[in-house]
């Protein structure tokens, strides 16, 4: 059974038929009517080539075809001056049968130079302007020269028939037709196979036409008449090339494939275990928004509010909701009238709920709303975060108490003279001391771990956290600390501070020669890396591995894990680069997202 594509082209080509044999009775009544009607079917077909291409610019895939229907309003202009010019028609005085030869002439040269030129620029696009000027300007010269007397080559001569310069031009054209048969079929791939057959029957049909325009001696004569038979054929098989196979299937396919979208996403909006609400805006008579009108709802609406779809289709917030002021109508209308769109979370009194909503607007004066239930994650969040705050007071008042037993210790040992002791027992007064001294130390790195991730990750300023640093520690022991940060911005969790007084306090301690701290950044691709270096002595190589480690060390083992650590609750990292012997040097890289141009 045949499509209705395929029932079109066979009406197609069966109009076409009965077109060429009325338009061929023509010519036994009246010659001087079949070449008129023969020539304005070509003009309006070429002018339809161009407008439907042009207006459907932003459709069709295929520059060629573009290229090619701009070239054809100006090709039907200059076969528009060979109808008018024909003899017989007795439109311009003083010009035999060679002026609307040289004007066919200029017709078809024009309509070979588009075809070839065409096929040579596939698959590059041209500047359109460029492509109108160009024409204008070509199509200009040729008028001149034509009907300035002695420019233009002689074409016709009465009496006589065709000169030598038009027979060969028809050679010429027929081999330019020719090589683009030849050019269309090497680049066949950028072409659907219908366009392609299309084109060729086109272009070998024009050869023809242009072979039988070099036998005929009158110009009312046979071969005359198949020659614009033949350009006939040519002209509808190049519009169904552009406009039943360049723009309307693509349009089949473009609606069969909105079909298909539309049935992909009814199935998912059937399916979504988000709750989806299709609204519209309800405004009072000072043009105010005073409720909203519940359009449409998924089933997913339906179960997560525990509603039926038809109880709230069709209603409004305050009927379905049972609340004085439509819920969140201010921000929905805010969307609905052209806003961006929004996402929050809220909790609704009405339904002892909370949810995630996200707001957006399809078209003004309608909102969508696509939200989930998370109460229950609210919930554990609440019973966590209760735990967890219980959990620190525990850790707290633990830790005081430890620090107290530690400040009791070290007083009874203050009060040990330790002069009159034997060299053996003040050792081990010494090492009790280091040993005090020590828990006293993972007691408060215990506090400080404690509160690492305990709040949200925020925006801060390395350059001011500096800024405060040197504020408030105005004994450097003589070494510079330079920074010239470009203002940048990290995400990272609020204790990025202790990060970079871990840095300059390691620098101060284990420097040694130290004269100078340098904090600076570096853009590496999409990363941010952020410099701390000194001229110290340096970190040997065979500790680079260990050096963020816990424990490592026995004076200050956790501080440089504290740092990564902290680092790494929002995907930064670490690493030391220095030389050894010419100073340390700590890169951290910030991954992309995490850091921004400050305002």
């Amino acid at each position: 059974m045949e499509s209705s594509e395929e029932k079109g082209y066979h009406f197609f080509f069966i109009a076409l038929f009965f077109f060429l044999i009325a338009t061929t009775a023509t010519s036994l009544v009246n010659y001087l009517l079949f070449h008129t009607i023969a020539e304005l079917f070509s003009i309006i077909i070429g002018c339809l080539i161009f407008m439907v291409a042009w207006t459907a610019r932003d459709r069709i895939e295929s520059s060629y075809l573009l290229f090619i229907g701009i070239g054809y309003l100006f090709i039907a202009g200059v076969d528009l001056l060979h109808t008018l010019a024909f003899k017989g028609m007795n439109i311009f005085i003083g010009y035999d049968a060679n002026l609307p030869t040289q004007l066919w002439i200029a017709g078809r040269s024009l309509e070979a130079a588009t075809l070839l030129i065409a096929a040579v620029l596939i698959p590059r696009r041209t500047d359109v302007r460029l492509q109108f000027g160009l024409y204008f300007t070509v199509v200009t010269v040729l008028i001149w020269s034509i009907f300035t007397p002695g420019i233009f080559p002689d074409c016709f001569i009465e009496g006589s028939g065709l000169t030598p310069f038009k027979i060969y031009m028809e050679y010429l054209l027929s081999i330019t037709f020719a090589a683009t048969i030849c050019l269309l079929y090497w680049k066949r791939r950028h072409f659907e196979p219908r366009i392609l057959r299309l084109m060729i029957a086109a272009l070998l049909t024009t050869i023809l036409a242009e072979l039988a325009f070099t036998f005929y001696i009158d110009v009312y004569g046979f071969s005359n008449l198949i020659g614009h038979l033949f350009k006939i054929i040519s002209f509808a098989l190049i519009y169904l090339a552009i406009v039943e196979t360049g723009i309307r299937r693509p349009m089949q396919i473009l609606y069969r494939d909105l079909a298909q979208s539309e049935a992909k996403f009814r199935g998912l909006f059937q399916t979504m275990n988000e709750g989806f609400a299709l609204h519209e805006i309800i405004r009072g008579e000072c043009g105010d928004a005073v409720d909203y009108r519940i359009i449409e709802v998924n089933p997913a609406y339906e179960q997560i509010l525990s509603i039926r779809s038809e109880d709230v289709i069709n209603k409004t917030g305050h009927e379905v909701y049972g609340v004085d002021d439509s819920v969140l109508l201010d921000r929905y209308a805010a969307v609905a009238e052209g806003g961006d769109p929004v996402e929050f979370e809220e909790y609704i009194p009405e339904l002892k709920r909370h949810f995630r909503i996200s707001v957006f607007s399809p078209e003004r004066e309608s909102f969508a709303t696509v939200f989930t239930d998370i109460t229950q994650v609210r919930e554990e969040q609440r019973a966590f975060t209760l735990a967890n705050k219980k959990l620190n007071l525990l850790t707290s008042l633990t830790r005081h108490d430890i620090l107290n037993d530690i400040a009791a210790a070290e007083g009874y040992l203050y009060l040990i003279h330790t002069e009159a002791l034997p060299p053996d027992e003040q050792r081990y007064i010494r090492g009790l001391h280091e040993q005090i001294g020590a828990i006293q130390r993972k007691s408060e790195f215990s506090r400080d771990y404690q509160d690492m991730g305990l709040h949200t990750p925020v925006w801060q300023s390395p350059k001011k956290i500096l800024d405060t640093y040197l504020i408030e520690h105005t004994d450097t022991r003589g070494v510079r600390i330079e920074y010239g940060l470009t203002e940048y911005e990290i995400y990272a969790d609020p204790m990025l501070s202790r990060v970079i007084e871990n840095l300059i306090g390691n620098a101060l301690i284990h420097g040694k020669r130290l004269t100078s701290i340098r904090w600076h950044t570096e853009e590496r691709e999409d990363e941010l890396v952020i410099i701390c270096e000194d001229d110290g002595v340096g970190v040997p190589d065979e500790k680079k591995g260990t050096i963020f480690k816990p424990a490592f060390g026995r004076s200050h083992g956790f501080g440089l894990y504290l740092v990564s650590e902290i680092l790494a609750i929002t995907g930064m990292t670490i690493r030391e680069t220095g030389v050894s012997g010419k100073g340390a040097r700590f890169e951290i890289t910030v991954p992309t997202g995490k850091f921004r141009k400050a305002n």
